[in-house]
């Protein structure tokens, strides 16, 4: 794991200078590792409050921090939160995504291998205007990718297995 515990070493010393990826996931880990039970409970307003945390916590983060927070499983529990929670969670979940792949093209590469992400994103702009805001927040950082657009293309009918291969 990337974390250190006591006596491991200090990570803003010399021992964590060699290592980027180590300081920087000692910062941000431990507290998305902690919200991770909360978003997978069966209680939909605790996962809906470890989303809006989620989103409070990955709102001015790295290309590095983001992708890290993205192989942590983070991704596939908000994306649960997306598709089954309730109204204030579904929407935080969207936010917290849009957060984490506005920069990392790992976590875009993620969310387009989850089928059941998209239309969710795409969903939540039907729960209020802030959910509209948030999901097309959403979408236009995922767009920055090609593979994610073809999807997109794909799920609302615009375009066919032909005209995919053209665009290749």
């Amino acid at each position: 794991m990337f974390c250190r515990g006591a006596g491991d070493g200090d990570v803003d010393g010399e021992d964590g200078a060699d290592d980027p990826q180590l300081a920087i996931a000692s910062e941000i880990l431990p507290p998305i590792l902690e919200l991770l039970p909360n978003l997978k409970s069966s209680d939909p307003k605790e996962s809906a409050a470890a989303a809006a945390e989620m989103v409070s916590l990955t709102n001015n983060t790295s290309t590095e921090e983001d992708t890290l927070v993205g192989r942590s499983g983070a991704l596939e529990v908000l994306g649960q939160v997306l598709s089954k929670g309730n109204e204030e969670g579904r929407v935080s979940a969207a936010s917290a995504l849009a957060n984490l792949i506005a920069n990392s093209d790992a976590n875009k590469k993620s969310i387009i291998a989850m089928p059941e992400v998209i239309p969710a994103i795409l969903n939540v702009s039907l729960v209020s205007e802030k959910g509209a805001a948030v999901s097309a927040r959403a979408l236009l950082n995922l767009v920055s990718n090609k593979e994610a657009v073809l999807l997109l293309c794909r799920l609302d009918g615009a375009i066919g297995r032909d005209s995919e291969k053209s665009a290749s």
